[in-house]
Parts: C-alpha cells; sequence; structure tokens
C-alpha cells in the first residue's frame, strides 16, 4: 500500500474514532441532563414506633434505587449511619438515592422519635382467650381460638383464621379499678373483621353485662357500643385517621364509674365521648381481640386475605392517674 493511501487510511479510522468518542460524549451529557429529581414522601407521624423504622416514608419515585440509613441526633460516631434506630430517643432517618440513568443522587431527612415496643406488659396483664359467645340457636358468633395468638418480645400477633373462622382474643388476668387502658396497636385491616379493645364490668368477682366498647371495622368506620345489662346501644362513625396502614397508633379508653363517663383516644387525639346513660361499676376487666363475628357477620365478608393485628406497650392507670400495679 502507498505510504499517502496508508496515511488517509489512518485519518480516516482516526477521525471515525474521535466522531464515535464525541458522541458517546454527547450522548452521556444529554443523559445527565435528563435526569430527574427523586420524590420520597416520609409518614407524616413524627413518631416511630417498633419496626416501623423501616418504613419511615410511605412513597418513592418508581425505579429509584436507595439506602436507608440512621443517625442518632447529637449522637456519637457509634451511633450514625445505622440500618436501624439503636435506642429510643430522636433520631433522623436519611434516604439516599442512588445516581442512575433516570435520577440524580440525592439525600432525603426526616427527623422522628423512636420508642421501641414490647409485649412484656400485654403477656403480664393479659391471657390468651379461648371463649365464645354471642350468636342464637344456630351457634356461637366470636369463637376464640389460642392458635391465632402467637407472642414474640416486641408485640403479640393475633391473626384471624379465614379457614375455620376463628378470631384471637386476650382477657385480662386481673379485675382492674376504672380508669385509663391504652394500648398500641397496627393492622392491616381491610377486608373483614374488627379490631376490638372493650371494658366488662365487674361485682362481687362475677363479671357483668355491663360493658364500654370500641370496635374499628375495615374502611374506617368505628362501632361505639356500650351497654347495662341486656340493654345494648352503639353508633358508627368514620373517622380520619387511617388506622390499618400497617404503622402503630394508639387506643384508648377512659372510664370513670363515678360520673359516669366515657371516652375513646386514638394517637392522644379525642375521636368519641360515650352520651346517654352509661354503666356505673368500680372493678373492670379489659379485653383485646381481633374477632370475626360469624353468626351473623356483620363485619364484612371474608376474602382470601388474612388479617392481622399486633399488640404492644400496654398501660393502665386509675382514674386518678396512678399506675395499677
Amino acid at each position: 500500500m502507498a505510504k499517502s493511501n496508508l496515511l488517509n487510511t489512518i485519518l480516516l479510522i482516526g477521525g471515525i474514532v474521535v466522531a464515535s468518542t464525541a458522541t458517546v460524549s454527547l450522548a452521556k451529557n444529554l443523559i445527565k441532563s435528563n435526569r430527574k429529581d427523586a420524590v420520597v414522601e416520609f409518614y407524616e407521624k413524627d413518631t416511630l414506633y417498633g419496626s416501623d423504622y423501616m418504613k419511615p416514608f410511605t412513597s418513592i419515585s418508581k425505579g429509584a434505587k436507595y439506602s436507608v440509613f440512621y443517625d442518632k441526633e447529637n449522637g456519637t460516631d457509634e451511633e450514625k449511619n445505622l440500618r436501624k434506630p439503636s435506642s429510643d430517643g430522636k433520631w433522623i432517618a436519611r434516604v439516599d438515592i442512588t445516581e442512575s440513568a433516570k435520577y440524580k443522587a440525592g439525600s432525603f431527612k426526616k427527623e422522628f422519635n423512636y420508642i421501641s415496643t414490647s409485649s412484656e406488659k400485654v403477656k403480664g396483664f393479659f391471657d390468651v382467650g379461648t371463649d365464645s359467645w354471642g350468636g342464637n340457636e344456630n351457634g356461637t358468633s366470636v369463637n376464640c381460638s389460642a392458635d391465632n395468638v402467637t407472642i414474640s418480645d416486641e408485640a403479640v400477633e393475633l391473626t384471624i383464621d379465614k379457614d375455620n373462622e376463628t378470631s384471637a382474643c386476650l382477657d385480662s388476668k386481673f379485675t382492674m379499678f376504672d380508669g385509663r387502658f391504652k394500648i398500641m396497636f397496627k393492622t392491616d385491616l381491610s377486608d373483614y373483621g374488627t379490631f376490638a379493645f372493650w371494658l366488662t364490668g365487674v361485682e362481687s368477682e362475677e363479671n357483668t353485662k355491663d360493658e364500654i366498647t370500641v370496635e374499628l371495622c375495615s374502611d374506617n368506620k368505628v362501632i361505639f357500643g356500650h351497654a347495662i345489662g341486656d340493654d345494648y346501644s352503639s353508633t358508627d362513625e368514620k373517622i380520619d385517621i387511617n388506622y390499618a396502614d400497617g404503622y402503630w397508633h394508639s387506643l384508648e379508653i377512659f372510664y370513670n364509674h363515678e360520673t359516669p363517663e366515657a371516652t375513646i383516644k386514638m394517637d392522644n387525639r379525642l375521636i368519641h365521648t360515650f352520651e346517654g346513660t352509661l354503666p356505673s361499676v368500680e372493678y373492670v376487666k379489659p379485653h383485646i381481640g381481633l374477632l370475626y363475628p360469624t353468626n351473623p357477620t356483620w363485619t364484612g365478608k371474608k376474602t382470601r386475605k388474612i388479617n392481622k393485628a399486633y399488640v404492644a406497650n400496654y398501660e393502665v392507670y386509675k382514674v386518678n392517674g396512678d399506675a395499677q400495679w
């Protein structure tokens, strides 16, 4: 090959190489300039309980690659860049977005108060219930099974067994004074069943039919009921708290037999004040349940989904504010 032809070939090849490199560089710059900022929407509450630390955000841009870390507020070096909070207190959740073809790198933060959960007081104050009640000549309505209760260190799990239609129940080990009764709970209840928290009156060491009840159903419907003997009345209300979002919430009954008065709070917010004639019993037994009444079925039609609830961090006080036990 002549020198001139060889030189032209080299220059031609070199020109192609240079053009290709420029094209690739331009393409990379275009991709980089078209990257978007990811969007992270954090859970609205300022306090996260127990395993809720695993989901500090409720949504994140589709397809975004991310990592979540936790830094203790004013903490030591050992309390930074952790995968979970190591103690109760003030923390910062940090969601780091990895740069990708679609999203820019970024970091999003949320300050929150962390409180761990424990089943200790639930186990200490409640027995697993196996009673059945309600219904008519065709059989009982609520049938509690010990198989539907699972106890771990962090929480007590309650399940409705959709195959045999049994419920999960917890009954107080002790007769308590009236006062304030508070339980932490979380549930994915969305189809059928009800998460219930109620007080049954006790007189002369015998259970009465007197009750104060709160039952959380699907679609944010809550049933508030009270009974004096066989005289039972209730009211249904829709509330604007999404208690079936899979995060921890608090549910509280306050009952004073002397007034008498009774109120219900959720997440420390008053959601109901009972009206009319209320029971007047000084001693009560609290109960907790994830129930599926079947005779009649009034809490929704059973589906394939298995509904669950978890309870923890039980608190109980007398009317004057003193802790019971």
